[in-house]
């Protein structure tokens, strides 16, 4: 249970900063908003009407699932059966939660670097990718923990 913790509050503690460095690579790229619907917008990765979706699910399966992960471990769980196989699979999904979200970011950044290469800001695109990847790799590691760690607790 004190894995299934750590990679819970490690997501929910790194996914704002992450968000905020790919809002500001948006930003600096000049990929904004121009009141119409996210398929019509100019300079828009080509990915972006599939991509969109499937990060805003991958993100809000990972929060609600770091967020269970954190009630299943804390004083709620006194009341949970099954407790330590609970928070590990729900961990392992917030995980792979952030995963699929980083992969579809890195879908829609190579469908941009293909549609139009010079458009985005190299330092923020470097940052953001170098903190995603890092993510990406931690948390693939922790969910494959987690689930190994569920098996043996049958």
């Amino acid at each position: 249970m004190v894995q299934a913790r750590h990679v819970a509050l490690t997501l929910a503690a790194t996914g704002p900063p992450i968000g905020l460095l790919w809002t500001a690579t948006a930003l600096a790229s000049h990929i904004t908003l121009r009141d119409a619907p996210p398929w019509q917008w100019p300079g828009v990765p080509p990915l972006a009407p599939a991509a969109f979706p499937v990060v805003g699910a991958a993100i809000l399966l990972t929060i609600w699932s770091a967020l269970a992960t954190v009630a299943a471990t804390g004083t709620l769980t006194r009341w949970l059966p099954r407790r330590p196989r609970i928070a590990a699979a729900t961990a392992a999904t917030a995980g792979f939660g952030a995963v699929a979200a980083d992969l579809a970011i890195f879908a829609l950044l190579a469908s941009q670097l293909t549609s139009a290469p010079g458009a985005l800001a190299p330092l923020p695109v470097a940052a953001a990718t170098a903190a995603s990847l890092a993510r990406f790799t931690l948390a693939r590691r922790a969910a494959r923990k987690c689930l190994a760690i569920r098996a043996t607790l049958s």
